[in-house]
């Protein structure tokens, strides 16, 4: 028994005994696995012995058999009749043992319970107004804002348009105090988005398509229309747009550009160049600055931002010739298919220019190589070859710059 000095002192001496046994240790934390799952009292478990440790419970349990190593299924009110506690104390010999046990069933619950007072409460204020968003957010699963942080965008909807345009870090920060509440991946920027696509009925597949946060924009809420420039080079255009002077300038000084979503906002330029490379890496750019070739680029600088898809599929709408050319590595290869698909682009990166690639010090390809289809045989190349290569690479380089 516990709660009695006598009780805490055979509490101790099981403890003792039970450190004594590490091996016995798979027992300990199976049974503080199985506390915390559940509030109702674990009669067994289920654990794998090995052969120090069956010896120790035949012992323990005064067995003429001896248990056997391997998957054993153990008795907890033998287990303790032989250690002389009770399940308190059973309980206060795994904490000692192992840590605290906490109650995760009961957690459970009272998130759950939170979660339902949640969405009661959203679907009082906006249910009638965006029946299929709030859907969406129950499927959405572990939301980081179960308690009340959604319900400010439940105000805000109210509130759009607002009299006047915000950047959202402004925005969230007058409603919340937080700046950062409509970053990235927060749940109050995955509701704000989808609300805002089913009041304008705009897709919300993809809730962060720039489509969308033109719709943002128009309801008063601008996000990130300066913090992802799109790098350019050697790109000429009318200039009866702020952009389309900016490039102007920029080619007659041999420098690159970079276009903000603000600035695509006062228009997006028309081009006058017929053909565009689109390549991963700025270094590319800075390349053929150094080198003095002047051929028109737009650079992604990895995955392409929203503002780097918005300018590609204006640019392919008014029907200029768009390359792509990136890393022969994993992210490379997904961005060329995914520019492929969504823009209309013409993928150069092909199995001859892989092969011929210098492989002395190129790293080893992890993993597995997807497909390529608008040259299967790269794929191929790659599965034999089995390196990542750089569009640094200068075989890579020369190949950008042929005709």
């Amino acid at each position: 028994m516990t709660g009695t000095a006598e009780g805490d002192r055979n509490v101790l001496k099981v403890v003792r005994w039970a450190k004594d046994r590490p091996h016995l240790e798979p027992v300990w934390r199976e049974l503080h696995r199985r506390m915390g799952a559940s509030e109702r009292p674990v009669r067994t478990i289920m654990v794998e012995l090995n052969r120090r440790a069956a010896e120790a419970l035949t012992s323990l349990f005064g067995r003429a058999s001896p248990m056997t190593p391997g998957k054993q299924r153990v008795k907890v009110a033998a287990l303790q009749s032989a250690l002389g506690v009770d399940g308190v104390g059973l309980r206060d010999l795994i904490e000692r043992l192992v840590g605290p046990v906490e109650n995760r069933a009961r957690t459970r619950a009272e998130a759950d319970e939170a979660r339902e007072r949640l969405f009661a409460e959203l679907q009082c204020r906006v249910g009638a107004l965006v029946p299929q968003t709030l859907a969406r957010l129950r499927l959405a699963g572990d939301l980081d804002a179960v308690s009340t942080s959604l319900l400010w965008i439940a105000d805000l909807l109210g509130d759009l348009p607002l009299q006047r345009p915000l950047p959202s870090p402004i925005l969230a920060w007058e409603r919340t105090g937080d700046p950062h509440a409509l970053d990235a991946k927060r749940s109050a920027r995955l509701f704000l988005l989808s609300a805002l696509a089913e009041l304008r009925e705009v897709d919300a597949d993809d809730a962060e398509r720039f489509e969308l946060r033109r719709a943002a924009g128009r309801a008063g809420v601008v996000f990130d229309r300066l913090s992802s420039p799109t790098l350019t080079w050697a790109l000429r255009a009318e200039p009866s747009t702020p952009a389309g002077r900016l490039l102007e300038l920029a080619a007659a000084d041999d420098a690159p550009a970079h276009l903000s979503s603000a600035m695509l906002d006062r228009g997006v330029p028309t081009l006058t160049n017929e053909r565009v490379l689109c390549v991963e890496n700025p270094s590319v750019v800075e390349w053929l600055q150094l080198t003095g070739q002047r051929i028109p680029v737009v650079c992604s600088s990895g995955w392409p931002s929203l503002d780097t898809q918005r300018l590609l599929a204006e640019l392919s709408d008014a029907g200029v010739a768009l390359q792509y050319a990136g890393d022969y590595d994993r992210s490379g290869l997904e961005i060329a298919d995914f520019m492929r698909e969504h823009f209309s682009v013409v993928v150069r990166m092909n199995a001859g220019v892989y092969r011929a690639a210098r492989g002395s010090l190129a790293p080893r390809w992890d993993g597995d190589v997807p497909d390529t289809p608008w040259c299967p045989e790269l794929r191929r190349a790659i599965c034999e070859r089995g390196i990542v290569v750089y569009q640094e690479d200068p075989v890579v380089r020369q190949d950008l710059v042929s005709t």
